[in-house]
């Protein structure tokens, strides 16, 4: 017996459109969830690098930093105030944000303690990686003292 499998073309156009979704949804899932493009903060002789894909990509010398100094989010005067290109969920915010002083920050952080550089140009860069103390460890030795610790 054949059994012939007919749509009508409404049927056909209903099909086609959901599969254009799922397609569309699958492949944002995959690009906000894709490992390829990790977060990273790395500390050079004399420079630190964060990258935040696809925001991003920062390298800052001893020489551009006119003020370090380590803050806690919370109880920073300053606050960010606007995402303007970049992500937030909970403590985690990496991208391009807006700060309570009208100055432009490009931010890297998942907790609440923080190094903030402010560069020369007078754009902040707010760095806060998981092994925070570490890190400022190697910033300290590295590239230049912070203050506030």
């Amino acid at each position: 017996m054949l059994v012939s499998f007919v749509m009508r073309k409404e049927q056909r156009t209903k099909l086609l459109a959901l599969g254009l979704i799922l397609l569309v949804a699958g492949a944002v899932v995959f690009y906000i969830s894709n490992p390829a493009k990790q977060e990273s903060i790395t500390v050079g002789t004399g420079w630190v690098q964060a990258v935040a894909p696809p925001y991003f990509n920062i390298n800052v010398t001893a020489s551009q930093i006119e003020r370090a100094y380590v803050v806690n989010l919370n109880d920073w005067n300053v606050s960010i105030s606007t995402r303007t290109a970049g992500t937030a969920f909970g403590g985690f915010l990496a991208g391009y944000f807006k700060l309570s002083n009208g100055a432009n920050a490009e931010v890297l952080t998942t907790g609440e303690s923080d190094l903030v550089l402010v560069l020369q140009s007078g754009t902040y860069v707010v760095l806060g990686p998981a092994d925070f103390q570490a890190f400022l460890t190697s910033f300290d030795q590295s590239v230049t003292t912070a203050a506030g610790q």
